[in-house]
């Protein structure tokens, strides 16, 4: 497995193509090879890892975090608005049961309405399913 850097808070696997290539098990392996408590996977713009982080870190004794990596906008359903490429990243982390619901009503909201080159996120969405998560800046 390729040199990997830990930030357990924003971590990306093969899910999130051109960033990263290891695959989710082998992240949970060495998680718990570190002494982790715990994992989060981010996907730029997915959450494609999700299920295989679930399955993989609870098998390890590993708590599992779920989250992704979203592209923040000013209009996430206009494209007047928006440069195709004139986005944030944030991070997206699901605390609990409704956060997880929360975090897939985004991921969805954010493809079905607001995408554009990229799965686009607004401060209004983000007002409208907050509960249960923790939002964070994420890379430039």
């Amino acid at each position: 497995m390729a040199k990997v850097i830990w930030n357990r808070l924003h971590t990306h696997s093969h899910y999130s193509t051109r960033d990263a290539v290891a695959k989710v098990g082998d992240l949970v392996l060495e998680a718990k090879k570190r002494g982790c408590t715990a994992l989060a996977l981010t996907e730029h713009g997915n959450l494609s890892s999700s299920f295989e982080l679930w399955r993989d870190a609870r098998r390890e004794g590993i708590k599992p975090i779920l989250g992704l990596e979203g592209y923040y906008v000013d209009n996430y359903a206009s494209e007047e608005a928006n440069i195709p490429f004139n986005y944030s990243h944030i991070v997206i982390l699901a605390m609990n049961r409704k956060g997880w619901q929360n975090l897939k009503n985004l991921h969805f909201a954010s493809w079905r309405d607001g995408y554009l080159r990229v799965p686009r996120i607004d401060f209004e969405l983000l007002k409208k399913y907050n509960d249960g998560l923790i939002i964070s800046t994420a890379c430039i």
